[in-house]
């Protein structure tokens, strides 16, 4: 029913994956050295690795999921620990590498958001919105669900 904007497909698409993920994973959640504090494919580097989080860990999980819609897939996978090692170790593939109609400033926000280092990242989820809507094209009414 006609063309839908990239931010329609994106905030239409976020409450899907979350419901996909806890269908695909359940509330499955581990850290290597096995505290249960959240799901491994959207966990945050610190989080795998048992140490303090903060608003960053959040704007981490939101990066997963936006480089999950854009791209189709998660940026690391695998069983459990493997995909807790690559979380922690591994850099992400570039989305654009998979998809190449993402436009650039679309992919740097993505890329920013998981960030291994969180004082890299966006500070809060209010920060990630702002870029979100100057630079990557989202309209502000439907950015308001990313906060």
């Amino acid at each position: 029913t006609g063309t839908q904007s990239l931010s329609d497909v994106l905030c239409s698409s976020c409450g899907e994956l979350i419901s996909l993920a806890k269908r695909q994973y359940g509330d499955a959640t581990m850290t290597l050295d096995g505290k249960i504090i959240g799901t491994p494919a959207y966990m945050s580097p610190e989080q795998a690795l048992g140490e303090p989080v903060d608003d960053r860990t959040d704007v981490y999980s939101v990066g997963v999921l936006l480089y999950e819609m854009l791209t189709g897939e998660r940026p690391f996978r695998g069983q459990r620990r493997m995909l807790l090692h690559q979380v922690i170790g591994d850099e992400p593939q570039s989305p654009t590498r998979l998809n190449g109609n993402i436009p650039t400033d679309l992919e740097t926000i993505c890329l920013k958001c998981i960030e291994k280092n969180p004082a890299s990242r966006y500070a809060s989820a209010r920060e990630q919105v702002n870029c979100l809507v100057e630079k990557g094209g989202i309209r502000r009414s439907d950015a308001i669900a990313f906060e």
